[in-house]
């Protein structure tokens, strides 16, 4: 039997009509697409971060729990005693394992429309059936639309970023609660951006029995290190963590994520950089 007879027995036809993931080069280009911090850390600094990780046991596996990262983490995002964290490698990992974890259920994941490609892209992976949500005029949740929805049919996952990307606003606090308390779905608030607005859900995670808060290292600055949450309730947290890989997050992540935490004024300020740089832009898009 050749190699092609091979594959076409053993790789699924959704695997085999599907496409890789590819980033296109941006060589020349002035890259704004992945939303990365454009800011390096002050030369002083990254001279340290050297030091530190020459002095990394590479011979060894990493912290299966990144236990220096948790404390130093959960007093910089103020995240509530009373909820537990994931750590994911990215919020790819983490999106990935809570679409994997309702293979066989039977029920539907759901994300708006437009929104992050990953959920619709992992769902489809898994062969988990994805329904696109669509937006109002304003890109704010159609509500008559999704409470019919969810009136009709019962979604076991419901991603919602806040802001949302790729319009960049967010949604109607109010609407967004009326989805929540309408649906025995698990929604996860995507706060990726965080750092760049003001809003704040980690309280819903505690308020909610069905909401999980979803975050992310890589727009503050630490992109490469492919650093993502999942912050909720220990009985959520617990089940989800059956499913994680064991040394998910690498020895030089977690060394960078320990490191950039104990200089957290410099994310912050670079923070603030960029949402100024924001406004100027906006500004200047308007007198065209």
């Amino acid at each position: 039997m050749t190699r092609e007879e091979l594959i076409q027995i053993l790789i699924p036809e959704r695997v085999r009509q599907g496409a890789a993931y590819r980033v296109q080069d941006a060589t020349g280009m002035i890259k704004l697409d992945a939303m990365e911090n454009p800011f390096v850390w002050p030369s002083y600094l990254r001279a340290q971060y050297a030091e530190r990780l020459a002095n990394c046991s590479l011979n060894r596996y990493p912290d299966p729990y990144a236990s220096n990262v948790r404390a130093p983490l959960r007093q910089w995002m103020k995240i509530p005693e009373s909820l537990d964290i994931l750590f994911g490698n990215g919020s790819d990992e983490i999106i990935a394992l809570l679409i994997s974890s309702l293979i066989g259920s039977g029920r539907s994941v759901c994300a708006p429309d437009p929104s992050f490609v990953m959920f619709s892209a992992l769902a489809n992976q898994y062969s988990v059936t994805f329904e696109a949500l669509p937006l109002d005029a304003a890109f704010d949740i159609d509500l008559d639309r999704w409470l019919a929805f969810l009136h009709e049919n019962d979604p076991a996952l419901i991603f919602i970023p806040q802001p949302n990307n790729p319009t960049g606003n967010l949604f109607s606090r109010e609407r967004l609660a009326k989805i929540v308390e309408a649906t025995t779905a698990l929604v996860v608030i995507d706060e990726a951006y965080t750092a760049f607005t003001d809003a704040d859900f980690l309280d819903w995670a505690v308020t909610y029995p069905n909401v999980l808060v979803m975050r992310t290292l890589s727009k503050v600055g630490l992109a490469g290190s492919r650093f993502g949450m999942l912050v909720g309730h220990p009985a959520w947290i617990s089940e989800f963590d059956k499913m994680r890989l064991p040394y998910n997050i690498n020895t030089l992540s977690q060394t960078a994520v320990q490191f950039a935490l104990e200089h957290a004024p410099i994310l912050e300020e670079q923070s603030f950089r960029v949402r100024k740089e924001r406004t100027k832009l906006i500004r200047e898009l308007e007198k065209r």
